[in-house]
């Protein structure tokens, strides 16, 4: 199910959100892993948005605000981009390392997020932030995840500073979404 198909059900009639609510709303990273017709095909799942009927309508006549957050920098060390590749999730695929080249990354989160402001949605600043944050995930402070040998470079432990600084973002991009 897409992000906006969950959004409008949330929305519907008999829905849980209720005017004065915030939604933070993305699409995820196992939608985003990036390939040559990753730009068209998230762009697309955006659209999605903007559709008759849509998410974004429904929460605005409920007043309810949405925002979007960047997707988050994964960390595999076995790609180049650092996203997840099939079959790594146990530790002979390696382990959480830099994202070596984040430009594709980059050029697909600010395509996305540029849809969702002409949409009129604020937009959580993520990926940059957490882009440098490799040693943070699960699989490096988790020692549950470590002993059953599962890589997870996409996920991170609480409390972390991946989540403190969202909180204040989170903030800043609902005041001046409002404005």
């Amino acid at each position: 199910m897409s992000t906006a198909t969950a959004c409008r059900t949330l929305a519907g009639v008999g829905g849980t959100l209720r005017a004065g609510d915030v939604v933070v709303a993305n699409e995820g990273l196992w939608r985003r892993a990036y390939d040559e017709n990753s730009t068209d095909r998230e762009l697309e799942r955006v659209d999605e948005f903007s559709q008759r009927g849509s998410c974004v309508n429904l929460l605005r006549n409920l007043g309810v605000r949405l925002l979007w957050r960047e997707t988050s920098a994964q960390h595999f060390d076995r790609t180049p981009t650092g996203q997840y590749k099939a079959g790594c999730k146990v530790t002979r695929c390696g382990g959480c390392g830099p994202v070596e080249d984040a430009s594709a990354l980059r050029t697909l989160n600010d395509a996305v997020s540029m849809r969702m402001r002409t949409m009129g949605v604020g937009v959580l600043p993520f990926f940059e932030p957490t882009l440098p944050l490799w040693t943070e995930h699960v699989a490096r402070l988790s020692g549950f995840v470590r002993h059953e040998h599962i890589l997870d470079c996409t996920h991170w432990c609480e409390p972390n500073t991946v989540y403190a600084a969202l909180t204040p973002a989170l903030l800043q991009t609902h005041t001046a979404s409002r404005r």
